[in-house]
């Protein structure tokens, strides 16, 4: 296979080629070039969010990254064969959960985390929980009892153009994941503004709205 033709790869193939193709470096550095920036993200988010501060060091955000791949790597990539997803955002949603989870486990590990909001538990459980119940109070006025995967089916078929991707990881960063404006604009992995991403968001939940309404018109 050609350099152009793994850089072709859609996801869920790369993921396959990665767990099979095991000692191709191939495969692996175009993992990394396609999903390191997003898996960084999360492990600075959780970090910020756990910890109170506002920028994990480099040296720590190299180990956190570190025990992500560790993790992606286990059981001869038991993660990536484990993918059930076909587009670009399921697959780098899919990896940024687990990027969340590792993430807490080492500074659980390491006794690191600190008491953000008065004794608010560590637990793992505790924080899928935040999200959801997050997630449930933005989306569920708009989506009423849709399942996740229908809420990205119209997200893709509703939201098309030439940012149409970065907005709606965008979108599923902020509204699934919950990341706010100004974490995703520290990313630096869209180049924009938390101003600019503010208003993407305002004008995707707007149409998002429209559109609910309309398919539950009689």
């Amino acid at each position: 296979m050609t350099q152009s033709e793994i850089e072709g790869l859609p996801s869920y193939l790369l993921f396959e080629h990665c767990a099979s193709d095991y000692d191709d470096d191939r495969f692996w550095e175009e993992f990394v070039r396609r999903y390191n920036n997003s898996l960084t993200l999360s492990v600075c988010h959780v970090y910020r969010r756990l910890n109170g501060e506002s920028q994990p060091p480099f040296w720590l955000v190299s180990d956190l990254l570190q025990e992500v791949y560790l993790k992606i790597l286990k059981d001869r990539c038991a993660i990536l064969r484990g993918f059930r997803g076909e587009s670009e955002i399921e697959a780098e949603v899919y990896l940024m959960h687990t990027a969340i989870s590792s993430t807490i486990d080492y500074l659980r590990r390491q006794n690191s985390v600190k008491r953000y909001v008065q004794t608010e538990s560590l637990d793992r459980t505790h924080l899928r929980e935040e999200f959801r119940r997050r997630r449930y109070n933005i989306l569920n006025p708009y989506t009423g009892k849709l399942a996740e995967d229908d809420v990205i089916k119209i997200l893709r078929r509703n939201f098309t153009g030439l940012h149409s991707r970065r907005n709606i990881m965008i979108f599923l960063l902020h509204f699934r994941e919950g990341f706010t404006a100004e974490e995703i604009a520290d990313s630096n992995v869209f180049n924009l503004k938390p101003s600019s991403i503010a208003h993407i968001l305002d004008r995707m939940r707007e149409k998002l709205r429209k559109v609910m309404l309309i398919e539950e018109s009689p």
